[in-house]
């Protein structure tokens, strides 16, 4: 799997055929993880990822639907983990352009 995170967000299955990632949300959110492979990420560093200082009543709910779409549609990593502490990815080679 090929990850595009500089310009537009893009991930290629090996074939090299283009995915659909989904929503704008969920396309920064697999960015924001891509650059933190490896790394448990706190549920609340994401929300502030994706919202800021201001995020809605239903963002940890939201969070959580972005990140089992995510699952979905690349495939859930051997590696993916969701703990006291966060959610982490990997480790897993990543390729990224």
């Amino acid at each position: 799997m090929d990850f595009k995170i500089l310009g537009p967000i893009e991930v290629r299955a090996a074939h090299g055929k283009p995915i659909a990632l989904g929503r704008r949300k969920q396309r920064v959110l697999l960015a924001a993880l891509l650059l933190n492979v490896g790394r448990a990420i706190p549920s609340q560093r994401m929300l502030d990822w994706l919202w800021g200082e201001r995020p809605p009543a239903t963002a940890e709910s939201n969070l959580y639907t972005y990140i089992s779409a995510l699952r979905r549609v690349l495939g859930a990593p051997r590696g993916s983990r969701r703990g006291r502490t966060g959610t982490c990815c990997g480790p897993r080679p990543v390729r990224s352009t």
